[in-house]
């Protein structure tokens, strides 16, 4: 009978499974957390580069009568691996007292002449004398994130919703 016991004891047939138990759940937490930190630095450079295409093209909107829909446009046409909605942009214009700090976001809906008149004052405005900062443009892309694992964990981290913000002088 002691025998026996020593037997059971050297048995190895079980361990495979044993440790494949303990393994399993670590291996796929990891798994998913890189799969979604793919996600998230795949949706912040296309929020990114959707960013910088409006900002280019609302820099150069002050003759432009459509320039709020150009605008939006180059958006949603650099940016078409994003959800339009759940996406937000804000367009802002103005000259201030720090680089990039514009202070008049008058281009919050369709009303083109308001952005082009913005447009066309902040580059009548901008650099007339050395002491005045150029006029900027600046496009805001805010985007919420898609997420494989439960939003208290990415929470944490304060990652969503990810935003991109460019400036650009009026031209």
């Amino acid at each position: 009978m002691p025998l026996r016991v020593f037997d059971v004891a050297r048995d190895r047939s079980g361990s495979v499974l044993v440790e494949t138990a303990f393994v399993l759940p670590m291996l796929l937490f990891v798994l998913m957390g890189v799969v979604q930190f793919g996600m998230f630095f795949f949706q912040f450079t296309a929020a990114t580069d959707a960013a910088a295409a409006g900002a280019r093209q609302f820099s150069l909107g002050r003759l432009d009568t459509t320039a709020y829909q150009d605008t939006l446009q180059a958006i949603q046409n650099s940016s078409s691996n994003l959800f339009p909605s759940e996406t937000t942009i804000t367009l802002c214009v103005g000259t201030s007292s720090a680089p990039g700090n514009p202070t008049a976001c008058g281009c919050t809906d369709a009303s083109t002449p308001t952005c082009q008149s913005l447009l066309e004052t902040a580059y009548l405005a901008g650099p007339a004398s050395a002491s005045v900062i150029p006029a900027a443009a600046s496009v805001t892309v805010q985007y919420q994130c898609t997420q494989l694992m439960p939003s208290s964990w990415i929470s944490i981290a304060g990652i969503c919703p990810l935003t991109s913000t460019m400036n650009v002088s009026v031209q």
